[in-house]
């Protein structure tokens, strides 16, 4: 689609509210030959800005007489945007599910306005279901939501997979050829893992979760997840909750399940994405549904308090009957949490350089607001959202968790409200200065040579970000 605008530093912004719309990749700035055009026209006391797509017209104005700077840039991104969106949905007559919302957070949108989903309505376009969706997580994340002054959280990332899901564009090598990375990775990362838990000594600080993810730590041999989770449980002492994802049950062993009992993990991750055989196949996963029940039945046998379980809705081929069987598989599971994902066609996944598109935005409409009733009839209740770009039909992924089985560390994550030092290669380390609200960041490398050969610079970012 070609853009002609007035307006430039709000490019990525109209762009985002195009893709709500359209499944196009870029947005081409234009002088002549525009199919949208958005002008603004600015007084001192106002902003109104106009969108024309094809002769539809969209208009917007905010006052912004008395406002400093940054709140006038704020209300003239936010008048760009609004009045693309309303010429779009004229043109289109498409209801987006979230209105003009384009942004990861939305409960942060809902918390600043007070809690007014009203507001939410009227100054955004969010539809009241939304609004009450909303309210329910703020509801549920509210006696986890704010950590102790000391309190931080440390995030462990193992970038190895047994086979690269289609789906996919985390940085992770596939574990049956990169086994020669192994044995060094782990060396540096136990280095790490020391040279940070002197870091957070040094500030006094509590570690409240400890959360151990990827790729698939389970990818590891015994030998090496021995070593690695032995280090970790003994340099890092959460108060709160210890996860490791699991993953998937090709990687996991009744030793490393037992270790992880025995270092004190209580909440595990075991995800199919999908419960159907053929599914599995085409996205890249080699194991089947069968040995999900088995590693659930594992798992029980072994005694973790919390089992998590991912979902994705709108993989290729899927119906909305094959994700409903699939999410009455897991119910009869019983897992404490079940995450419910919307299919995101993320660049560097091999979905999308097969050029796949999003040609089935109605059927992931039906399988994500349906398991929202299936779930919450069920006594689920949802305890966090979060959005992409590049997401199915603009929707969302919701976390839903049985009462007192909440993810503390993905309520952390997800709202910003801890301090996370991330350790591993892809790691990201966030400082977060509430009364500021703003965050700072210090980036591990996300080669995994670099990361082994530089393990001293990883360290140094995060003590310059924390001291």
């Amino acid at each position: 689609m070609k853009l002609k605008t007035n307006v430039k530093e709000f490019y990525n912004d109209i762009s985002e509210t195009v893709r709500a719309f359209f499944d196009v990749d870029t947005v081409e700035l234009t002088d002549e030959g525009a199919e949208l055009t958005v002008i603004e026209r600015l007084s001192e006391n106002k902003t109104h800005v106009q969108a024309d797509f094809n002769g539809s017209i969209g208009e917007y104005s905010e006052e912004i007489s008395g406002k400093d700077e940054i709140e006038t840039k704020r209300l003239r991104k936010h008048s760009a945007k609004l009045a693309t969106y309303y010429a779009l949905k004229n043109a289109t007559k498409i209801n987006l599910p979230w209105g003009s919302l384009t942004g990861i957070r939305p409960t942060k949108l809902l918390r600043d306005y007070n809690g007014s989903k009203e507001i939410l309505n009227e100054k955004y376009d969010l539809p009241m279901e939304k609004g009450r969706l909303l309210e329910k997580i703020c509801t549920v994340q509210k006696p986890y939501f704010v950590p102790a002054e000391n309190e931080i959280d440390v995030y462990i990332g193992i970038p190895f997979c047994k086979t690269r899901c289609t789906y996919c564009s985390f940085s992770s090598t596939d574990s049956t050829k990169g086994e020669s990375l192994m044995i060094p990775y782990v060396k540096a990362l136990k280095e790490e893992i020391v040279q940070t838990a002197q870091l957070i000594k040094e500030l006094n600080k509590s570690v409240r979760c400890l959360y151990i993810g990827g790729g698939t730590p389970t990818a590891l041999t015994e030998p090496l997840f021995e070593e690695m989770l032995t280090c970790a449980s003994e340099h890092f002492k959460p108060t709160v909750e210890f996860t490791v994802e699991a993953g998937r049950p090709d990687t996991i062993t009744e030793n490393k399940m037992r270790l992880m009992k025995k270092c004190g993990v209580e909440r595990i991750s075991i995800n199919p994405q999908s419960m159907n055989e053929e599914t599995l196949k085409l996205i890249g996963r080699s194991h089947s549904a069968e040995e999900i029940y088995s590693c659930f039945a594992l798992a029980r046998k072994i005694g973790f308090k919390t089992i998590n379980t991912d979902l994705i809705a709108g993989l290729p081929g899927e119906t909305p009957e094959m994700f409903f069987s699939t999410l009455d598989k897991v119910l009869s599971l019983e897992a404490e949490n079940i995450t419910v994902h919307t299919l995101a066609l993320k660049r560097g996944s091999k979905l999308f350089e097969q050029g796949a598109s999003f040609d089935n935005a109605a059927d992931v409409q039906q399988m994500v607001e349906g398991a929202q009733d299936v779930l919450m009839n069920a006594g689920y209740e949802p305890y966090y959202l979060y959005r992409q770009k590049y997401m199915t039909g603009n929707f969302e992924n919701i976390g839903y968790a049985k009462r007192g089985h909440v993810g503390v560390y993905n309520i952390d994550i997800m709202e910003e409200t801890t301090d996370i030092f991330a350790l591993g290669c892809g790691g990201t380390s966030k400082r977060v200065f509430r009364e500021e609200e703003r965050l700072e960041r210090a980036f591990n490398f996300k080669s995994i040579y670099e990361y082994i050969q530089r393990i001293d610079e990883a360290t140094s970012r995060k003590r310059e970000l924390f001291c």
